[in-house]
């Protein structure tokens, strides 16, 4: 069912050719039946247009409630690492999602370090590591590592394995060592640590950002234009209460500041204040249309050219002065 069939009837068809082709608005039904006067048929679809809206308003306001709602059920005040045993847990875990391409010997091996384990490596062990991962195809695996090192430095793998070495050999391995541990702790680059968050704290500072920019916006709601020349003026009675609403759900969302967020609940606002005050806004819109009525039958009263000169407009001029007899 459209919204216009509340007009059927309001508009009065006279009878004859004439009639039909030019129907006259009928005010007087139009008040009876909706209580609101109106001076013609386009304001009186104006407002049904509008009235039409406010089921759309209202559920967007549920909706929004519903959001906020969610948002508190989730309080954000789960650590990620209640998830992982350690720290260093969670950053193999990355690691591997990360290199899932990587060699597989070699990530078994990874897998099983960390950067707090790195630093604990002996010199050799780092040493040794680093090889491997670099060279995955070298003969042996790790043991040909150990015996290519063992080349390198002139002992043999016992003597490598077990540190009984010259002291020119071990400082050899202490700077080998110090650049393998640097390559290994390279390889955890770019993972970091999650921090949990004090969503209290992210609420109190971003309710604090919005602080000055909402009571501008709320300042400037002054007025809501309803149609062309048509202002609903917004007293400070009106919006009591607007900002302390908006800034506990600004904060419960932790919606930061922004320009198009601040256009946004602009609008929000103004139909949050046309619903909250039907009421008003309907007296106000019957006050308007008084008005114009008026100001159209002073005119034709006013007129140098009575309308009532012309077959057209025959008996207009005292209906409207009938009319203002009667106020």
């Amino acid at each position: 069912m459209s919204i216009f069939d509340g007009l059927e009837g309001v508009v009065s068809k006279q009878e004859g050719a004439e009639a039909q082709k030019e129907p006259q608005f009928d005010a007087e039904y139009f008040k009876n039946t909706f209580g609101v006067e109106v001076p013609d048929i386009e304001s009186a679809k104006g407002i049904f247009e509008k009235a039409s809206k406010f089921d759309e308003v209202f559920n967007e306001r549920e909706t929004y409630a519903t959001r906020i709602a969610e948002l508190e059920a989730l309080e954000s005040k789960v650590d990620p690492l209640s998830y992982f045993s350690s720290e260093d847990a969670f950053v193999r875990e990355q690691f591997i999602l990360k290199n899932k391409d990587i060699d597989a010997n070699v990530l078994n091996v990874v897998s099983n370090l960390s950067p707090s384990k790195v630093g604990g490596l002996s010199d050799f062990e780092a040493v040794k590591l680093k090889m491997f991962i670099d060279n995955p195809d070298l003969e042996g695996g790790q043991e040909g590592v150990v015996e290519l090192l063992a080349d390198r430095y002139g002992v043999t793998v016992e003597e490598l394995s077990e540190g009984d070495l010259s002291g020119v050999v071990k400082n050899k391995l202490k700077l080998d060592g110090k650049q393998a541990k640097e390559g290994l702790n390279k390889l955890y680059e770019g993972i970091d640590i999650p921090k949990k968050v004090d969503v209290n704290q992210v609420r109190t500072e971003v309710k604090t950002a919005w602080e000055a920019p909402l009571k501008e916006i709320v300042k400037g709601i002054d007025k809501i234009s309803i149609a062309e020349g048509l202002d609903f003026v917004v007293t400070d009675d009106m919006k009591e209460g607007l900002y302390d609403e908006y800034l506990q759900s600004l904060g419960n969302s932790m919606t930061k500041p922004s320009v198009d967020i601040g256009k946004q609940i602009a609008g929000e606002m103004r139909k949050a204040l046309l619903i909250d005050n039907i009421d008003k806004l309907a007296q106000f819109i019957d006050k308007q249309s008084e008005e114009k009525w008026k100001a159209h039958f002073k005119a034709q009263v006013h007129n140098p050219n009575p309308l009532n000169e012309s077959p057209k407009g025959e008996g207009k001029t005292n209906a409207a002065q009938d009319w203002l007899n009667r106020q």
